[in-house]
């Protein structure tokens, strides 16, 4: 994935689309003008110019929300990859209210996908819907988990809420433990 913004930045159409985004967030008066050409870039052939669309949406989310959901969904179903960049989290849990049933395929889409850096996304975007809403339970206190990395991989996202002021800290002690005594790779 940072190969994805690596490529979006040193791309001329790419670049371009930064700097429309960074237009959109100093001058939101221009804003309607330009949705218009962010919606001719969200079908662009390059996937690295789709993905620099996801630097635009913060910019536009509050006041078309829609339209952001839009490319947001339109850009990681092109490519799974799309949903594992930094800027992504915040937009699923953004949508989560309206969207939660397509968030959640999405989520599980990457968690099980055989790509390390979604995975890592899918497993971190999991354990925070499981804090924040409690989804996903039926994956993280019930599944034994044989696969030493992924069982890693959470333990390690869980315990980013171990902070004594994190209002999820129950929720990760309580998630913690139960998965080191439960999955086998651990014991």
């Amino acid at each position: 994935v940072f190969s994805l913004e690596t490529l979006a930045l040193n791309s001329a159409r790419g670049a371009a689309v930064h700097t429309i985004a960074e237009l959109i967030k100093h001058q939101p008066q221009h804003r309607e003008k330009l949705i218009k050409t962010i919606n001719n870039v969200c079908k662009d052939d390059s996937l690295a110019v789709c993905h620099a669309v996801l630097f635009c949406i913060p910019y536009i989310v509050d006041t078309y929300e829609d339209i952001a959901y839009q490319w947001f969904h339109a850009i990681g179903e092109r490519d799974i990859r799309n949903y594992a960049g930094r800027p992504v989290a915040y937009f699923f849990f953004h949508f989560w209210k309206n969207h939660s049933n397509d968030l959640r395929l999405v989520i599980m889409r990457l968690f099980y996908s055989n790509l390390p850096e979604c995975q890592k996304a899918g497993v971190s975007l999991l354990v925070r819907a499981y804090m924040k809403y409690g989804e996903f339970a039926d994956i993280l206190e019930q599944e034994n988990i044989q696969d030493e990395e992924l069982a890693e991989r959470i333990l390690h996202s869980c315990a980013r809420y171990l902070d004594n002021q994190n209002i999820y800290r129950a929720n990760a002690i309580s998630l913690y433990k139960s998965c080191l005594h439960k999955w086998p790779a651990f014991q």
